[in-house]
């Protein structure tokens, strides 16, 4: 095997070294390090520079890498990515080169439209786990962990992919009527996220372990309630409004002092009220009041040796904000270069917006008519009308 390693320099950590495997070659002399980490995103994506201090013909014979050759990359001898390369980009003068990789995890082949079988014409059956296992059968990409609790409710009737809709927007939308988020993995295989419990991997402190922070708190884009609407085919049992006007009303976390509500019709039909309660349960989950916060650590791993984990819950602790409570991270950026060292970037967001919650969303009574009130629920599945079970502990910001 081929490598070339990087060197010391002053302050370097010798064990947090990014290395880029390409068929039986790993380099690791860089002078620039990006690798991102995106906890509700397809792929991941990384982006590297080489050292200029090497001879042009030695250093180009080293970097023959090229799109689309697939890589492994590992930061600190942990895996971090598997993907390809997408980009390379060279540059020189008489007394200077360079050159810069891009590439983007092996989920990006989800962005590509999905074309079912026509021998059912073109429809998928049966619950979320099958159905995303039909579209990814296709590609590389396989289903690589299931979190927490994912509903297995089959859609009826059978659905199909809108003209030209990707992978990704394909099952994202099944997605959301089950109440479950996806994400990717360091394999670069799909990753289900129902409602779980809290995974707590680190405690992050003002002025102890927290280089940097900047915390948003919004709520232009919160609602006072969600009201999903849906209908389904109506036969002798379940006919008129009760089939065509189905509802389920959602509370988002908190409280907001205004009538601000928002309409979520759901794009295709649906079978039961179940149904209509999980969508519901989804979108109030990102409707509230939204907590924005950006931290910088020293370094890539966090406290038990493992590289920052995309997620899993951090207990925040910043007086300064002032908030003290968990938060999930849902981006991780590993960066490195001579002048900021080695440093990870985390970008933190409410615990249920990673569908954090005490479980799934149980059944609604059924709207039997058009003056019917819709059924009140939180997130978590509780009616409204009862206290907000938010996590132990957790004091929401308003």
């Amino acid at each position: 095997m081929d490598a070339q390693t990087q060197r010391d320099y002053p302050g370097a950590n010798p064990n947090e070294i990014a290395t880029l495997v390409i068929g039986g070659m790993y380099y690791s002399d860089w002078e620039t390090v990006w690798v991102q980490h995106r906890w509700h995103d397809p792929y991941d994506p990384f982006r590297f520079t080489c050292a200029e201090r090497d001879p042009i013909p030695g250093l180009w014979s080293r970097l023959q890498f090229k799109p689309p050759d697939s890589c492994v990359i590992y930061l600190a001898g942990r895996l971090a990515m598997t993907g390809f390369i997408m980009v390379r980009q060279v540059a020189y003068e008489a007394n200077s080169h360079g050159i810069s990789l891009q590439g983007l995890g092996k989920g990006h082949q989800l962005t590509g439209s999905t074309l079912p079988d026509d021998s059912d014409g073109g429809n998928y059956s049966g619950d979320l786990i099958s159905i995303v296992t039909q579209v990814l059968a296709p590609t590389s990409v396989r289903l690589g962990e299931i979190i927490g609790n994912i509903d297995g409710t089959p859609f009826k009737p059978a659905v199909h992919p809108n003209q030209g809709e990707t992978k990704w927007a394909f099952l994202e939308r099944l997605a959301r009527d089950r109440n479950v988020d996806l994400s990717n993995n360091k394999n670069g295989d799909l990753v289900l996220v129902g409602p779980h419990g809290p995974r707590v991997s680190a405690v992050l402190i003002e002025g102890e372990n927290i280089y940097s922070a900047q915390v948003v708190i919004n709520g232009e884009t919160a609602y006072s309630y969600v009201l999903v609407t849906g209908q389904r085919q109506p036969d002798d049992q379940t006919n008129g409004p009760a089939a065509s006007e189905m509802r389920s009303k959602a509370i988002p976390p908190g409280t907001l002092p205004e009538n601000r509500p928002l309409l979520v019709p759901i794009e295709h039909p649906v079978w039961t009220q179940h149904e209509v309660d999980l969508r519901a349960a989804k979108e109030a989950r990102w409707s509230s009041v939204k907590i924005e916060a950006d931290v910088v650590v020293y370094g890539w791993l966090d406290p038990s040796g493992n590289l920052w984990q995309v997620g899993t819950e951090v207990e925040f602790d910043s007086p300064m904000v002032p908030i003290s409570q968990p938060l999930t991270i849902e981006t991780a950026t590993f960066t490195q270069d001579s002048n900021g060292g080695t440093r990870t970037s985390l970008h933190l967001i409410e615990p249920w917006r990673n569908n954090v919650s005490g479980g799934l969303a149980t059944d609604a009574q059924p709207t039997v008519n058009a003056d019917s009130a819709p059924v009140t629920r939180t997130p978590d599945g509780t009616l409204a009308d009862a206290p907000p079970a938010f996590l132990p502990g957790f004091v929401p910001v308003l």
